[in-house]
């Protein structure tokens, strides 16, 4: 068949399903006094999907990461006793985060020149890092998940995987302030401070905690899925959760 013709068939068959789901609609409007609303709903579902749920961020601040021009910075700490678990715990969350994010078009600053430019000073992620990585890569937004705790072994065993985690999720941003002037200060000093440049400090302006136990009902056995297939199994998880508090989703919508 010529790439027309085929082209000419596809339209005509979503023409046809549209046509058809529009029928349906007509006959539960039609039925509604007899059979309630639920079938109305029911086939409006079927042509425009579940309701979207709005992203937590979204519903606490009032912002939207994904405003054009907002750029977005993920980082991630954890305490020894995680890294004693999985060395590369922080790195591998916030990569996760971070691809799942982009997934949904918001902005996010190149995670690896931050990598790198974090390392470069020395590797702490404290309040005086951030405020100097927001001004270093010009973004609006650092997300920074602070885990408390991360396992996925079970408890007392090397045999049984079970996956542990709680924590954070921040977003800071920098705030300005004014200089103010101290009551004793001179004409002169009053007159710098009014021209000097607002300071800028770090200010959490959004933090949610979470937790998570996967499987909750029993742990899995390491003879039936590899150590490393059920870790990445695991992180992955977690970033799908944490993720979503920061962009609109269908209920139980899976990346």
């Amino acid at each position: 068949m010529e790439p027309k013709s085929v082209l000419r068939a596809s339209l005509l068959r979503g023409g046809f399903l549209q046509t058809r789901l529009l029928r349906l609609l007509l006959v539960a409007v039609l039925m509604a006094p007899a059979s309630g609303c639920q079938i109305i709903i029911g086939v409006l579902m079927m042509l425009r999907g579940r309701p979207l749920i709005e992203a937590d961020f979204k519903q606490q601040t009032g912002k939207d990461m994904l405003d054009e021009g907002k750029r977005v910075i993920v980082l991630c700490t954890s305490p020894d006793v995680a890294k004693a678990e999985y060395s590369g715990i922080d790195v591998d969350l916030s990569t996760e985060i971070t691809r799942r994010l982009k997934h949904e078009k918001i902005k996010i600053v190149d995670e690896h020149a931050v990598a790198t430019w974090m390392d470069d000073q020395g590797g702490q992620i404290n309040d005086e890092s951030i405020a100097r990585a927001i001004k270093k890569f010009d973004a609006d937004y650092v997300i920074l998940i602070e885990l408390e705790e991360f396992a996925y072994h079970e408890e007392n065993s090397q045999e049984l995987f079970r996956g542990r985690s709680r924590g954070t999720a921040h977003v800071i941003m920098l705030k300005s302030s004014k200089n103010k002037a101290n009551p004793e200060d001179g004409p002169e000093a009053k007159a710098d401070k009014a021209k000097a440049e607002p300071k800028t400090t770090p200010k959490r302006v959004y933090s949610r905690d979470f937790s998570s136990t996967y499987p909750v009902h029993q742990p899995v056995q390491s003879d039936a899925v590899s150590e490393l297939a059920f870790r990445k199994q695991y992180v992955d998880r977690m970033a799908d959760e944490i993720a979503r508090l920061f962009y609109d989703h269908r209920p139980g919508e899976d990346f």
